[in-house]
């Protein structure tokens, strides 16, 4: 998971970096870019859904100014879409040689909690992975590390592969909060409409990539790496919006709170995530660990 999520982060950073100022295209970092992007096939396929972010990124190149895909420009083209051809056909043939087809990854062969040959797509499941995944807010406690994991309860009549879950990362990071932005389209906070269509379409590949995790294999915890940093981006885009919004059209008072707000949402995320460290579940600090847990306890939890 994270070797897909560090090449779709540098496919990204080097695609935007291949649009110059004056609108042409850098055929060495866009090729760069969709090599990273089609490696992303070898490690973890679902994520390959953030290639499709392409489309509102290059919808000028693409459409207005046709000098990509569409129009004559036929290095740009062949910068763009080489890459993918030559890893898909490096990786199929892969796929062929260990698993005999050229499209499978594995699948027929997991041996772990459930055969994934026969999950299927069942839309009952698909309501659960949303609501676990983004929105159930964490149980707390008055104790160190005050937050502990929840079980997943679901009425679906049918085999559920879930582990303990830690909150959604909408309900537990309130620096993901920006993100409601990206349904402002029309109330003049945004003035780069091109910031809005990449918002947009990072926000929709999280959200596919989520179904198709809690389709294929389940509500998992770790899976949240999956798509967990797509909302990160889109929200930080969402942030210097509605900074910028703020800054040329509020006042210096309701300036002054929003960038409260972000630091407080930063700590918040911040004291979240570093204490679901210490939480009590299967392969607990607490246990691996206890020097340093009882340390943190300590130092966190000095009252007690």
């Amino acid at each position: 998971i994270i070797t897909a999520v560090v090449l779709s982060l540098w496919g990204l950073g080097f695609w935007i970096r291949s649009i110059k100022e004056d609108g042409t295209l850098s055929r060495p970092l866009l090729a760069a870019g969709s090599l990273c992007m089609a490696l992303v096939s070898a490690s973890r396929p679902q994520q390959l859904v953030v290639s499709f972010t392409a489309i509102a990124l290059f919808f000028d190149p693409v459409f207005k100014k046709k000098i990509l895909l569409l129009g004559k420009k036929y290095g740009n083209t062949a910068a763009f879409v080489i890459p993918y051809v030559v890893i898909a056909i490096l990786v199929m043939y892969y796929n062929y040689i260990r698993f005999g087809s050229p499209i499978d990854y594995g699948a027929n062969y997991n041996l772990t909690t459930n055969d994934m040959t026969q999950r299927g797509f069942v839309a009952g499941r698909t309501f659960l992975g949303i609501f676990s995944f983004l929105f159930e807010t964490p149980q707390t406690m008055a104790v160190f590390p005050f937050i502990q994991s929840i079980g997943v309860n679901t009425t679906y009549m049918g085999t559920t592969i879930s582990e303990t879950m830690y909150g959604g990362i909408l309900a537990c990071n309130m620096w993901l909060w920006p993100v409601a932005a990206a349904f402002l389209g029309k109330a003049g906070i945004w003035k780069n409409k091109k910031a809005l269509a990449m918002m947009r379409a990072m926000m929709i590949a999280g959200l596919v990539i989520m179904v198709a995790d809690t389709q294929m294999a389940g509500v998992l915890a770790r899976y949240v790496m999956d798509f967990c940093w797509i909302f990160f981006v889109a929200a930080s885009i969402g942030i210097f919006a509605l900074y910028e919004y703020i800054s040329e059209n509020g006042s210096e008072l309701s300036l002054k709170l929003y960038k409260c707000f972000m630091m407080v949402a930063f700590a918040e995320g911040m004291f979240y995530n570093f204490m679901r460290i210490f939480m009590s579940d299967t392969e607990s600090i607490v246990e691996s660990n206890p020097e340093l847990y009882y340390r943190v306890m300590h130092i966190v939890a000095f009252w007690m």
